[in-house]
C-alpha cells in the first residue's frame, strides 16, 4: 500500500537542494502534506478534463441508489463528480435535458402507468438544502426502485502521513510532489525560482494531459490456431 509518507520522501527529494537556502521545513511539516492534497487536486482536475471526450472514465466509482415508494429524488454519494451510468433491473433509465420542452415532452411521452413497462427519465440536480448532488427519475415508483449507477469520483482528502494513495495511479504521482513542491518554494517569493518550477508544472500537465485521453480504445484481436500451420 503506497502512503502520502511516500509522496512526501519524494518530495523531500526534489526539495533537498532548496531547504536551506528558502528555509523549507521537513516531512513532518503539515504544509507539505496540505501541498501535496493540493497537487492532487490539480493532477484530478487535468486527468479528469482531458479523458472526457474519450469516456476514460478515470476514477470511477459505482454506487446503488433505492427509491422508496412515492419518493423520485434521492442523494448521490458524498464523493460524486460526475454521473457515467444508471441503470435498473425493473426500469428502463435515459436521461433527459430540464429545459422545458426535454422534461416535460419526455415526461408525457413516459406516460403514468406501471414503472416496470415504462422509461424513467433521470437527470442530475442540486439535491438538498445542504448542497449535495442527487438523482431526481421522472416518476414516483408506486414500489421501491433500485438504481445503479457508475460515476466519476471526487478524491478524499490527504490530511495525515498514513492516508492511503493507491487511488492514484503510479506515474501520476510524481507531478503530484511536483506542483506540491512549486506551492511551497513559490511561497519563497524568489522570482526566477518561481517561473523554473512553474514551468514544470507546465511540462507535467501536458503530460498527465496526454497519458489520461487514450484509454478506451484497442484493436479486436483474434485467435489464431499455429498449431494446424503446414
Amino acid at each position: 500500500m503506497a502512503t502520502v509518507q511516500d509522496l512526501l520522501d519524494l518530495l523531500n527529494d526534489k526539495l533537498l537542494p532548496y531547504r536551506a537556502a528558502y528555509a523549507i521545513r521537513g516531512a513532518d511539516d503539515v504544509a507539505a502534506i496540505r501541498a501535496l492534497d493540493q497537487g492532487k487536486e490539480n493532477v484530478w482536475r487535468v486527468v479528469v478534463a482531458a479523458s472526457q471526450k474519450s469516456a476514460g472514465n478515470w476514477f470511477a466509482k459505482s454506487g446503488s441508489l433505492s427509491y422508496t415508494a412515492g419518493v423520485n429524488v434521492k442523494d448521490l454519494p458524498a464523493d460524486f463528480h460526475s454521473l457515467l451510468s444508471a441503470e435498473s433491473t425493473t426500469v428502463r433509465m435515459r436521461p433527459s435535458g430540464f429545459g422545458k420542452e426535454d422534461w416535460r415532452d419526455d415526461r408525457e411521452e413516459t406516460g403514468n402507468a406501471d414503472l416496470t413497462t415504462l422509461e424513467a427519465l433521470y437527470y442530475v440536480v442540486g439535491g438538498n438544502v445542504a448542497g449535495t448532488p442527487a438523482l431526481l427519475v421522472s416518476r414516483k415508483p408506486a414500489a421501491t426502485l433500485t438504481v445503479d449507477i457508475q460515476y466519476t469520483a471526487s478524491l478524499a482528502k490527504w490530511s495525515v502521513v498514513a492516508d492511503n494513495i493507491d487511488v492514484l495511479p503510479a506515474p501520476l504521482r510524481d507531478p503530484v510532489a511536483t506542483w506540491a513542491a512549486q506551492s511551497l518554494l513559490g511561497a519563497a517569493q524568489d522570482e526566477i525560482m518561481a517561473r523554473f518550477w512553474s514551468s514544470l508544472c507546465e511540462v507535467d500537465r501536458t503530460l498527465v494531459a496526454a497519458i489520461s485521453e487514450g484509454r478506451q480504445f484497442g484493436g479486436v484481436v483474434t485467435a489464431e490456431d499455429f498449431d494446424s500451420a503446414g
